[in-house]
């Protein structure tokens, strides 16, 4: 799939992208950078440790949702949190 950015797209990205170093929106934000820079899907897919659907999914909600929308788009971690307190307070409560 192909990503095309604008110039104030792209920029706006890497700034996200030094902003966000540490969180989970640096590997999709650096994802779209590199699809713009014309790499193989399957190489973005093993540099960043992902899925090649990953890589593809990434890619159809910035061209759907745009930059402003596509960060909020799949938060990632967010489920796997919740379920994850879900468990620990029902075991808490079976144990009782």
């Amino acid at each position: 799939m192909n990503v095309e950015l604008t110039d104030s797209e792209r920029q706006a990205l890497r700034q996200l992208q030094k902003q966000r170093r540490d969180k989970a929106d640096y590997v999709k934000v650096t994802d779209i950078l590199l699809l713009d820079k014309r790499r193989p899907l399957a190489n973005i897919a093993d540099d960043l440790g992902l899925n090649e659907s990953t890589v593809y999914r990434y890619a159809r909600a910035f061209v759907a949702l745009g930059l402003a929308r596509y960060l909020d788009h799949e938060q990632v971690g967010y489920l796997g949190l919740h379920l994850g307190l879900r468990a620990s307070v029902s075991s808490s409560s079976v144990r009782r």
